[in-house]
């Protein structure tokens, strides 16, 4: 398979990642956070970076 034929998926996955990057960052935010405070992270903490990973996750493959 060369560059050409994987083209339009590659600048797919970018555009969706780039389109993404706040969430990205909300979600590093969120996990740098707790591991500054040297802790581990609440079961609420957990049900908010699961769920914007999971939301994440499936607008980079397209669902």
């Amino acid at each position: 398979m060369n560059i050409v034929a994987i083209l339009p998926q590659v600048i797919s996955v970018i555009t969706a990642v780039v389109s993404d990057l706040p969430t990205l960052i909300s979600i590093l935010e969120k996990l740098i956070a707790i591991f500054k405070e040297d802790r581990v992270p609440t079961s609420d903490e957990w049900k908010t970076i699961d769920a914007l990973v999971d939301a994440s996750h499936a607008k980079l493959q397209g669902e």
